[in-house]
């Protein structure tokens, strides 16, 4: 294991979307990372998470879109109170259904920008970028399986040089 580790590497396999949950945060995980963010906010009640207008957020009904270079994302309020209650998807009427807990968002983000969580849907990571204390006490937190990143790291299939294919 190492920083740029990708999921299929470690499988041997070409496919990515048949070995790991790509683009989905689990929801029982951003419940347990709710109340490191929240701390790390002046507005915990006030965030905006937004959905892949191609996946989850095409069952949304809202005017707020967020366009990205190849990916726009429907934009809904929320708190961090919601988001750390693991059903959350239920309440924000995601389609949720008979336990399942997906779709997820990816990306989320306090109204004050002191820090923005983003999970690509073509990842398998989930990125957390704020301040020193944020990032230290994510780190820390043994429930969470997190490395350090850098800015211009590859975190896309090619980026794991370690383990190559």
């Amino acid at each position: 294991m190492h920083p740029l580790v990708q999921w299929e590497r470690l499988l041997e396999v070409n496919e990515s979307r048949h070995s790991s949950d790509v683009g989905w945060l689990d929801p029982l995980v951003l419940a347990e990372l709710a109340p490191l963010l929240a701390a790390a906010t002046t507005t915990p009640d006030d965030a905006v998470a937004g959905f892949w207008e191609g996946g989850s957020g095409q069952k949304l009904p809202t005017s707020a879109v967020l366009e990205l270079p190849d990916r726009a994302h429907v934009l809904v309020q929320t708190s961090l109170a919601e988001v750390g209650d693991p059903d959350w998807g239920h309440t924000l009427r995601l389609g949720w259904r008979n336990g399942q807990r997906t779709p997820s968002l990816q990306l989320l983000w306090p109204e004050e920008h002191a820090w923005v969580l983003a999970t690509e849907i073509d990842w398998d990571s989930t990125i957390v970028a704020g301040g020193r204390v944020l990032v230290d006490a994510i780190l820390a937190d043994g429930r969470f399986e997190a490395f350090e990143v850098r800015h211009d790291d590859d975190l896309s299939s090619r980026g794991d040089t370690v383990n190559r294919p």
